[in-house]
């Protein structure tokens, strides 16, 4: 492998250890803010929402006051004018003209002090009118049939008064609070007075009513026992059977929850999630409703949602740059060392001068530096050492090859001596035959001489080849270990003994000769 390649690769790893660090931060640091943000987001969420349904129920309550303080303040002035002595004289004596004169002259004095009233009157049981705020419709009778039966039975079931709620108008055909009161002289019920104001004061009043964060909200009235719009934002749906399902169920509850705000989640026309809260009126038969899609009313927490996602989005992505520079910083010393140590790989023992200036620091690094610097130091001894000790096996080696010269012309004086040897055995036999059967010992020891000096002379031959192989690889292997040399010494030990035994050998040849002689 290239010295390149190595280089890259370790940058790489040095590269993996810092991206491994930041990813294994980022990771903690993202399971922590969005432990945080869950925490939060459904505590804060959760409170925002129960404050929205408050405010929503508030403004609830306030929309039922301003319509009972409205109904109640519009009752009591009609309560006012039945009471009047003039009314209760007319209702007696319905056929005086000068009751009926005064009794008129009230009506319109009385009318002139209300605000916003359709019109005010007094009339007979059978709805036949005696006096009114417009002397027109004075002799009139409003009802006839089955409606009138209708008005008798309220009236009387109603006791002291009946309202009939927000209608509209069959005179004006504007939206009318209808109200009626019973006047009676004992238990005979002798007429009634009725009127009511305009719905359009009530619906100022509560449009003037605005909630914040509640801009769209719809609010509703409804009559329980009939099952019809007193008031809607809609002005078609008065007076008007519901068909709306969710007001329906509010109808079908309203009994059983008393007077108490209820809360209904439901799915609008359009097919969004919505809410609605409403309150049972239970002495009138009535139920205010106001409602709202999930979206609006939850509107604020959502946003309040979204900001903190994107807060914990921003300190998540801050965390994660602020990591990756400060692990580069810190890891900016390692690779100086890095450098360092690639260096004493390559046997590069000259000292980088940037990692000096770490050397006996207190910390991790500066001990890195201080390791390395004493592996400057360390590896300059050992290559200094490791150049004698070649040095002295150079001339060890040299001189093993002068040696092995000498020894290889020694074993070539000694093969051919021992060729000279076995011509003389040869000779020393033929004479032998010819002495006789009287030395037949002495023969057959020249037989044991001959053969010992044939495997000498084969044996040198293998010496001389070991030898010459010993020369080859003594001038070849000037690098090789000391194992080689032992064997080489072992060959070559071999080899003086074979030499010893070749001189037993001529000693033994000397003591034939000279027995042949005798």
């Amino acid at each position: 492998m290239k010295k390149s390649e190595k280089k890259g690769r370790l940058k790489m790893k040095n590269k993996k250890l810092s991206t491994t660090i930041t990813i294994t931060i980022s990771i903690v640091a993202a399971v922590c803010i969005l432990g945080l943000f869950l925490f939060a987001n459904g505590s804060m969420t959760s409170v925002m929402k129960k404050n929205s349904m408050d405010n929503m129920k508030t403004a609830l309550e306030s929309r039922q006051k301003v319509i009972e303080d409205y109904v109640n303040n519009a009752e009591d002035q009609l309560v006012s004018y039945s009471k009047g002595i003039e009314i209760v004289n007319l209702l007696e004596h319905p056929d005086e003209p000068d009751v009926v004169e005064t009794a008129q002259k009230y009506t319109e004095n009385y009318y002139k002090e209300l605000s916003g009233w359709e019109g005010i009157y007094a009339g007979e049981p059978n709805t036949h009118v005696l006096a009114h705020n417009n002397p027109k419709v004075v002799g009139m009778t409003t009802r006839k049939g089955e409606a009138l039966k209708q008005l008798q039975n309220a009236m009387k079931e109603s006791n002291r008064l009946y309202n009939a709620g927000i209608i509209v108008s069959p005179a004006s055909q504007k939206l009318t609070l209808s109200m009626y009161c019973p006047i009676y002289k004992g238990d005979k019920m002798i007429g009634y007075v009725g009127g009511g104001p305009f719905g359009e004061q009530l619906q100022k009043s509560l449009d003037s009513l605005k909630v914040e964060g509640l801009a769209h909200a719809s609010f509703t009235m409804i009559n329980t026992k009939t099952k019809t719009y007193i008031f809607s934002q809609d002005s078609k749906k008065i007076a008007k059977e519901i068909k709306d399902p969710m007001l329906l169920q509010v109808v079908e509850n309203a009994e059983k929850n008393g007077n108490q705000i209820q809360e209904i989640e439901y799915k609008d026309t359009n097919g969004n999630d919505s809410v609605g809260v409403y309150r049972a009126i239970s002495n009138r038969g009535w139920a205010v409703v106001m409602t709202d899609t999930e979206d609006e009313i939850y509107a604020v927490a959502n946003a309040n949602r979204n900001m903190l996602g994107g807060i914990c989005i921003g300190s998540f992505l801050l965390i994660v740059i602020l990591t990756f520079v400060v692990i580069r910083f810190c890891l900016s010393p390692l690779k100086v060392a890095e450098r360092a140590i690639l260096k004493l790989k390559d046997l590069d023992l000259s000292k980088d001068k940037k990692i000096q200036k770490y050397v006996n620091g207190k910390s991790e690094i500066g001990h890195i530096a201080t390791a390395i610097d004493s592996l400057y130091d360390t590896f300059s001894s050992i290559i200094d050492t490791l150049s004698g000790c070649s040095s002295s096996l150079l001339g060890s080696a040299e001189r093993i090859t002068e040696t092995s010269q000498e020894l290889y012309e020694c074993v070539g004086d000694n093969a051919a001596t021992a060729e000279q040897v076995v011509a003389g055995a040869t000779m020393t036999k033929e004479a032998v035959e010819q002495v006789g059967k009287e030395i037949s010992h002495i023969s057959k020891l020249v037989d044991e001489v001959g053969e010992q000096v044939k495997a000498g002379s084969e044996h040198s031959e293998e010496l001389i080849k070991d030898v010459l192989k010993m020369k080859k690889v003594a001038n070849e292997s000037l690098d090789v270990n000391s194992e080689k040399m032992k064997s080489n010494e072992e060959r070559i030990e071999k080899a003086m003994k074979d030499l010893k035994s070749l001189s037993r050998i001529n000693g033994m040849v000397d003591q034939i000769l000279e027995i042949t002689s005798q």
